[in-house]
């Protein structure tokens, strides 16, 4: 077998007739291929649709392009955010990492990025008698009209990925009190689209923590000098039916298992953006042959 290209091409309808964007790249190594490209400002929101063509030029050998699969891309700027509870420019901190998936079960939502271990990791920072690396969070949209953030979930380093709690207790659990107040309980939906991200260092505003130390309140309150301040959102659609896995992305697509059934579509802001959202001033997509699974981001 020679070497092997695929075509992938994306349409604003399932017939293909009218094509977004095509691209064609060489197989890579690892059982995993993946592009990127710059999404402009201007790219409406909406269903798209997208497949893949393998073929190995060398042998004269095309395959037929994969099954057609959908997603939903849903620009966002979370500068446009109202954030609660924590720091208020959080919408503009630098994005300095990249989330690598998003997995939902029953049991918990699981959010990865490639800064988490490795020589690279963000470094702990002290935090009360012990040390925090960083804080998961969460943007919704109750209304349609209005997108809400928050950093709710702080990790210290080697924190299990399922302490951030059960998608269907999220209104219990994470927006419990009048800090939250104009999502105070709210409870996103199986199918609704929220939005993921994280946050170097303790992103809490910590204003009803009085046992903080005085640097540590300022700290969470985002007010006191914070240097690398750094967070990543991801748009995703919770499924609490089956388990999904999504790398960072910020349009909606489905895969089948393996190479075969056809790659996995992504989309990855470039700028000040949280994990549920797409910037309005550009992002970049990315497609990857992979393993099974259903995933939506914006």
């Amino acid at each position: 077998m020679g070497q092997v290209f695929y075509r992938f091409e994306v349409a604003t309808s399932a017939s293909f007739a009218s094509l977004a964007f095509t691209n064609t790249i060489a197989e890579q190594p690892g059982g995993q291929t993946t592009f990127s490209l710059a999404v402009p400002a201007n790219t409406p929101a909406g269903t798209y649709f997208w497949r893949v063509q393998a073929t190995d030029p060398s042998n004269a050998v095309t395959s037929a392009f994969s099954s057609v699969f959908s997603f939903r891309f849903q620009p966002f700027d979370m500068r446009q955010a109202i954030i609660l509870d924590s720091p208020r420019d959080l919408g503009s901190w630098d994005e300095t990492t990249k989330i690598t998936s998003v997995s939902f079960s029953p049991e918990a939502f699981e959010v990865d990025f490639d800064r988490r271990t490795g020589g690279n990791r963000w470094r702990d920072q002290p935090f009360g008698s012990g040390s925090l690396q960083y804080t998961l969070g969460m943007c919704v949209n109750p209304n349609g009209n209005q997108w809400y953030c928050s950093a709710v979930v702080q990790f210290w380093f080697g924190r299990e990925l399922t302490a951030s709690t059960p998608p269907s207790y999220v209104g219990r659990n994470w927006f419990y009190d009048g800090r939250w107040a104009p999502i105070v309980g709210y409870q996103p939906q199986n199918g609704e689209t929220v939005g993921l991200f994280v946050g170097a260092q303790p992103a809490r505003r910590g204003l009803h923590r009085p046992e903080l130390p005085d640097g540590l309140r300022a700290l969470e309150r985002g007010d006191g000098p914070v240097a690398q301040r750094r967070q990543r959102v991801l748009l995703v659609r919770r499924q609490l039916a089956r388990r999904r896995s999504v790398p960072q992305a910020l349009m909606l697509m489905k895969k089948g298992p393996g190479i075969s059934p056809g790659p996995f579509f992504t989309h990855r802001t470039t700028h000040h953006a949280p994990t549920f959202v797409v910037p309005s001033h550009g992002c970049r997509s990315s497609v990857t042959a992979a393993a099974a699974c259903s995933s939506t981001c914006f």
